[in-house]
This record gives C-alpha cells, sequence and structure tokens, in this order.
C-alpha cells in the first residue's frame, strides 16, 4: 500500500505497475520511486520520514534503487540526494502536457493501428482518459476511429 500526503493517480499507478515488472521492487521502493517522479529531491532525512525507518535502513534503500538504476545520486556522504534516474522517467501522463500528449497519440496512430490500450499503456492515463483524449482527436479530425466497442482502434487522418 502506497502512503502519500496525496492521492495516487491513475497514471502513476499504471507507472509503478510497469516499474514493477522490470522486477526487484520492494513495496518501499513503491513509495520512494513515487515521490521521485513526482519530481522530489530524495535524502537520508526524507526517507527516513516517509518509510519510518533509521538513518542506516533509509541509506541501504537509497543506494540499493541508485545500484539498480532506478535512482541518481548527487553528492556523497550527509550531502547525497537522489532524484529519478532519466532513463526512468515518470510515466508521460505525468509529464506532458495536454497537447504533447495529442502529438504523441496521433503519431501512434501515424505508425498504424492503435487502441485505447495501448494508449494506456503509453501514457499511463485511465480508460475514462484515454477515451477522452481519442474522441477529442477524432472531433479535430487528427485521427479516424474504426469500428465500436471492442474492437475499435484508431488511424492517422488522411492528410487534406
Amino acid at each position: 500500500m502506497l502512503r502519500l500526503g496525496s492521492a495516487v493517480t491513475p497514471q502513476e499507478r499504471a507507472w509503478i505497475a510497469e516499474v514493477e515488472q522490470r522486477g526487484e521492487i520492494r513495496a518501499q521502493d513503491k513509495l520512494l520511486l513515487l515521490h521521485a517522479a513526482r519530481g522530489e529531491l530524495l535524502t537520508n532525512t526524507s526517507v527516513r520520514e516517509l518509510l519510518n525507518i533509521d538513518s542506516t535502513h533509509a541509506r541501504a534503500a537509497l543506494q540499493r534503487l541508485r545500484d539498480l538504476g532506478y535512482l541518481q545520486q548527487s553528492g556523497e556522504r550527509g550531502g547525497a540526494s537522489y532524484l529519478l534516474a532519466k532513463e526512468l522517467g515518470p510515466p508521460a501522463g505525468i509529464q506532458l502536457s495536454a497537447t504533447e500528449l495529442e502529438a504523441l497519440v496521433v503519431a501512434l496512430a501515424t505508425d498504424g493501428r492503435v487502441t485505447n490500450e495501448q494508449v494506456r499503456s503509453r501514457t499511463g492515463l485511465d480508460r475514462g482518459q484515454v477515451l477522452a483524449l481519442l474522441s477529442r482527436l477524432v472531433e479535430k479530425g487528427r485521427i479516424m476511429k474504426h469500428g465500436e466497442r471492442r474492437g475499435t482502434y484508431y488511424t492517422a487522418a488522411d492528410p487534406k
């Protein structure tokens, strides 16, 4: 269970699930990675407070996530701080604007058929958010909808 100061969004849950698939993630790691994905700087002190653990365990958790490639360390010893590794990156739904999300979906549709599930997987958005995004793009004439219900897919609109 993730204990946070604010609610965990569907995008964040999807991102955490994706990170879990890489393996080697412990329950406490999810909380630390989520705070890092939100742009927070992690330190030994902040980890001790977040997880209610001692300094030795906090340092070990941060170093383990660093060694696994999830966090990048700046500074050393008492001044060490950690940020989310650039390679890991937060989900697109957290870091992209509405315009950038639309451009991503159009690019996916240009490469071939795209489904609601594929957009959810790439963005971390929930089903309703993706349906709204796809509907908006269809209304704007940027993509075309094919089929209904389970068989629905989208392709790039024919350029005019």
